[in-house]
């Protein structure tokens, strides 16, 4: 993929969005949890092309649009999750460190 457009996403990573780490309650896990790393990128829905737009680049995770007025692309597929986030590492600013 051009730099150029993974400069612009992880600068998007970087501001609009969070990354999760979650315990999920599961009966069938040994623990009974399991942990969940996420990535989540946020927009006002009358902009939720980017997210569509994201969405197409990165092939998985879903878009929510919320009853306040924003929307939500998220990627929950571990694999997936920790690829994105070592694509996007070095282009990263704020967030370089606490990327994979």
């Amino acid at each position: 993929m051009d730099s150029t457009i993974l400069a612009y996403i992880a600068g998007f990573l970087d501001g609009d969005r969070s990354i999760f780490f979650q315990l999920v309650k599961r009966k069938d896990y040994i623990y009974g949890y399991q942990i969940r790393c996420s990535i989540s990128f946020y927009q006002k829905s009358k902009n939720a092309y980017i997210l569509t737009w994201l969405k197409s680049i990165f092939k998985n995770g879903y878009i929510r649009h919320r009853r306040t007025g924003i929307s939500d692309y998220t990627v929950v597929e571990p694999e997936k999750v920790k690829e994105i986030l070592k694509t996007l590492r070095k282009f990263a600013r704020l967030k370089k460190n606490t990327l994979i």
